[in-house]
C-alpha cells in the first residue's frame, strides 16, 4: 500500500520544478525491508545530476568499486516529511570513510515525489498535468485586461486591472484527451503588485498507464511541436501524475487523488531560452483551436512514423550550443536523408529487376571478390542523397525555394560537403562549403526540416510561406562560435 503525503503546495513546489535543483536529507529504505539508511538526495538539472548518496550499504554490494546492482524501487522520507520513490535504480559501491562505514551511490531513472510506492503495479495513472519552459507564450491568450481612464477634472488617472480565466481548449492526442489549464496568483500586499499567470495542459486517459506512456505519447508530442515552432529547446518544467486509485476518500464522499510529481534527467541546456512574442511563432494554441484535433493527430502520427528522424533532429535542436557546426551539418544531412527514405519507397529500378542484375554481376565475379562486391551493392538501388535532396526541395513552398537558392547548386553543395566531412578527401575540399558558408547553411537545413515536418502535420504551404518566407539564419538556429 502506498504511503502518501499531505503537504501544502509551497512545500511540494520545492521538489517538483524540473528546472530548479534541490538537495535534501532523509531516511531511505528498500520496500519490504525494515532497515533504514541516512542519505542525501541531490537533483541538479544544470549539471545533469540526479542521485542519492547513502551512508551504509543499502544495496548489499560487495566491497568493490566495479560492482553494480539494479534495484527496482527505493523509498525515502525527507527531513520535511516529503515521501519520495526512486525507480529503476543503478547502485554503486562507494568509498569507506575514516570510521569504516561504506557508502552507496544510487542513480535513479525516475523519481516520484509525494508518495512511497511499494510495488511497480501501483505505478499506474489515468491523469497528468504538464507544462514546459515559457509555456504561456504558446497559448496566444491571457486573462488579464487593463483599462486606463483619464480624469481631467480631478487631474488624476484611473488604472484598472481585472482577470478572467481564458477559454479552455480541448483536443486529442492519440487516445488521450488534453485541455488547457490556467493558474493565476494575484497578491496585492503593499504598493507593488506581483502578478503571475501560468498555463499548463491537463491530460486524461480512459485506461491506466505508467508514467513512461504519458511521457512518450501525449507529452512528447505536444512538447516537440511547441519546440519546432520556436526553433529552441523547451525543457519540460512540471509533470504531475494522478490516479483515482491513489489517494483517500473525502468527508463529502468524494475522492482526493494524490498529486505525484515526476523527476528525471532530461539533460537541459542552460541558459534557458528567453520568452518570444506570440507574433514571432508559427501559431498559437488559440490560433489553431478550430483545427487543433486534426493538427495534433497528424503531428503525433508523423512523430511515430519518423521517430528516429525526429529524435535526431531534436537532439540537434536541443544541443545546438554544444555541437560543432560540422557535427550539426552531418546530423542534419542524416535527418533529411532518413526522412526521405521513410517517406518514399522510390528506387532506381524495380526490386525484382535489380535482384536479377545482382545475380548477373555475382555470376561474373571471381568467388574471392563476390562477398565484398555484393555488400557494396546492397543499397545500390536506393536513391542517392543528391536525388533525395532534390525531391525534398520540390516539396517546399516556392517562396522558401527562392530564399534557399537554385536547386542544383544548393543540393550539390550539401552533398559535396557531406562527402568531404565523411571521408576528408583533400581532392573534394575545394567543392565543399567553407566554415563560414556552413554556418549559414546549417540554419537553412534546419528550416527545411521544420517545414517538411510541419507540412506533414497539416500546416498549409501558405502559412509556412508567410512565417518562414523571409527567414534569416539567426531566426532559425543560433550558432555561437568560439
Amino acid at each position: 500500500m502506498a504511503k502518501l503525503n499531505i503537504t501544502n503546495e509551497d512545500e511540494n513546489d520545492k521538489f517538483t520544478n524540473l528546472l530548479e535543483g534541490f538537495e535534501t536529507l532523509g531516511q531511505w529504505w528498500i520496500p519490504g525491508e525494515t532497515e533504514k539508511y541516512s542519505g542525501t538526495f541531490i537533483y541538479s538539472p544544470q549539471e545533469s545530476v540526479i542521485k542519492l548518496k547513502i551512508i551504509g550499504d543499502l544495496a548489499s554490494l560487495p566491497n568493490s568499486l566495479t560492482e553494480t546492482k539494479n534495484i527496482k524501487l527505493v523509498n525515502g522520507i525527507t527531513e520535511g516529511g516529503q515521501y519520495i520513490t526512486l525507480c529503476n535504480c543503478l547502485c554503486f559501491f562507494g568509498t569507506m570513510n575514516s570510521s569504516g562505514l561504506s557508502t552507496n551511490r544510487i542513480i535513479p531513472q525516475y523519481v516520484f515525489i509525494g508518495c512511497c510506492l511499494e510495488d511497480e503495479d501501483e505505478m499506474l495513472f489515468n491523469e497528468a498535468s504538464y507544462s514546459c519552459h515559457n509555456n504561456e507564450q504558446f497559448m496566444g491568450d491571457t486573462g488579464f485586461t487593463t483599462n486606463l481612464q483619464l480624469c481631467e477634472e480631478q487631474q488624476t488617472d484611473l488604472y484598472s486591472l481585472s482577470y478572467s480565466y481564458p477559454e479552455i481548449i480541448n483536443f486529442m492526442v492519440d487516445d488521450f484527451s488534453v485541455s488547457t489549464n490556467w493558474h493565476v496568483t494575484l497578491p496585492c500586499n503593499g504598493p507593488e503588485l506581483h502578478l503571475h499567470e501560468r498555463a499548463s495542459f491537463t491530460i486524461k486517459a480512459r485506461e491506466y498507464f505508467d508514467h513512461k506512456k504519458f511521457l512518450d505519447t501525449p507529452i512528447q508530442s505536444i512538447n516537440s511541436l511547441l519546440e519546432i515552432i520556436t526553433g529552441e529547446s523547451l525543457p519540460i518544467k512540471n509533470v504531475v501524475l494522478k490516479s483515482d486509485k491513489i489517494g483517500w476518500d473525502k468527508e463529502d464522499g468524494g475522492f482526493y487523488a494524490q498529486p505525484i510529481s515526476l523527476l528525471w534527467n532530461q539533460r537541459t541546456t542552460y541558459p534557458l531560452p528567453k520568452k518570444r512574442h506570440p507574433f514571432e511563432l508559427v501559431f498559437s494554441i488559440r490560433g489553431i483551436k478550430d483545427e487543433i484535433d486534426t493538427i495534433f493527430h497528424k503531428w503525433h502520427n508523423t512523430r511515430l512514423k519518423y521517430r528516429s528522424v525526429h529524435n535526431l533532429f531534436f537532439s540537434v535542436l536541443r544541443m545546438q550550443k554544444e555541437l560543432t557546426i560540422e557535427n550539426a551539418f552531418l546530423n542534419l544531412c542524416q535527418v533529411l536523408e532518413a526522412y526521405h527514405r521513410i517517406k518514399s519507397d522510390e528506387m532506381y529500378m524495380e526490386p525484382e529487376e535489380y535482384k536479377r542484375l545482382l545475380d548477373l554481376i555475382a555470376d561474373s565475379v571471381p568467388s574471392e571478390h563476390k562477398s565484398y562486391l555484393m555488400q557494396r551493392l546492397t543499397y545500390g538501388n536506393e536513391l542517392s542523397l543528391r536525388n533525395r535532396l532534390k525531391e525534398i526541395y520540390c516539396t517546399l513552398p516556392e517562396i522558401i525555394q527562392n530564399r534557399i537558392g537554385e536547386q542544383k547548386s544548393f543540393c550539390n553543395k550539401i552533398v559535396n560537403t557531406r562527402n568531404y566531412l565523411t571521408h576528408y578527401d583533400e581532392s573534394s575540399k575545394k567543392s565543399a562549403l567553407s566554415l563560414e558558408e556552413m554556418i549559414k547553411c546549417v540554419p537553412t537545413m534546419t528550416l527545411i526540416c521544420k517545414v517538411i515536418f510541419l507540412l506533414d502535420a497539416g500546416f498549409s504551404a501558405e502559412l509556412l510561406s508567410q512565417k518562414f518566407g523571409n527567414f534569416t539564419p539567426p531566426d532559425v538556429m543560433k550558432y555561437e562560435g568560439d
